[in-house]
């Protein structure tokens, strides 16, 4: 043991191996019991505790200049197409392509659907008496607005008898209320006309709704290139509507929502009882908002 003292009592400097303790200028310290490891250093619990401590890391020197730009990365892949609108029309009129999923057959007997350009053509052979065909899908809950843009297809010669119509139907498994344009040759004078239809079952007509000044609406302004429909669920009433051009519309007729049937479904489809008739329809418009 080493002492050394400055002959007031002071202890200058003392060693004391048997309690790894070293004194000095009387301020004790214990000493670890090892060498401890490479680059650690004395850290002091601030009672004169002394033990073995991995360095502190040093300040963070500057922000190295920016190095220059490395090469171009590879192309990524191309991204899906978009939706087109139908046969260039989409500049004029606010088109939305329709997709075939989702939809199932309502009556299908011997019509066909075949994809065309950015459209779907619905193909309807002539059957005695009513019969509706069609695709529809599940209704959406209200409130909703569902659009259908349609150009018709029919060519109905002279001598011939009956109707044809299509549109836009809404249907709970047995009856269906339509907004459909309609050719009626059974009359004197054959005309084409607007109405909103009740039916009793995909082979049985109803009736018509009053649209206030009758039940009918003359085509007129509907006569090409392309017819839209419209339905409207604003959770208390039913809205049918037309345009001729999907962006300005006119409400033809109102009911409660429920009127003659609640639908799970709606869709596009057309009646095809006119003789000497083909009858199909080119849907290039569907959208839901």
């Amino acid at each position: 043991m080493l002492k050394v003292t400055n002959g007031f009592g002071k202890v200058l400097f003392d060693v004391d191996p048997q309690n790894q303790k070293v004194t000095i200028s009387d301020v004790p310290y214990m000493w670890p019991t090892n060498a401890g490891n490479a680059n650690q250093v004395l850290s002091t619990d601030g009672a004169g505790n002394l033990s073995w401590a991995a360095a502190a890391s040093g300040a963070t020197g500057p922000v190295g200049p920016t190095g220059p730009t490395g090469p171009a990365g590879p192309t990524g892949a191309t991204g899906p197409a978009g939706a087109g609108s139908s046969d260039g029309l989409g500049s004029l009129f606010p088109v939305v392509a329709p997709v075939d999923s989702g939809f199932s057959w309502m009556n299908q007997g011997s019509s066909t659907l075949t994809a065309q350009t950015n459209s779907l053509f619905l193909n309807v052979l002539y059957a005695a008496g009513a019969n509706w065909r069609g695709r529809y899908m599940a209704v959406p809950t209200a409130p909703y607005n569902i659009e259908l843009g349609f150009i018709p297809y029919w060519t109905c010669y002279p001598g011939g008898a009956g109707a044809i119509g299509m549109g836009l139907f809404l249907y709970d498994g047995t009856k269906l209320v339509t907004i459909q344009l309609s050719y009626n040759g059974s009359d004197s004078s054959p005309y084409t006309f607007v109405y909103v239809a009740k039916w009793n079952s995909v082979t049985s007509y109803n009736g018509a709704y009053s649209l206030g000044w009758g039940t009918k609406v003359d085509a007129t302004s509907l006569r090409g290139p392309i017819v839209f429909f419209r339905f409207e669920d604003d959770n208390t009433n039913r809205k049918a509507y037309i345009s001729a051009d999907g962006v300005n519309w006119s409400m033809i007729c109102s009911t409660t929502r429920t009127d003659f049937l609640t639908p799970t479904g709606i869709g596009f489809g057309v009646d095809q009882e006119y003789t000497f008739s083909n009858g199909g329809m080119r849907v290039v418009h569907w959208k839901q908002y």
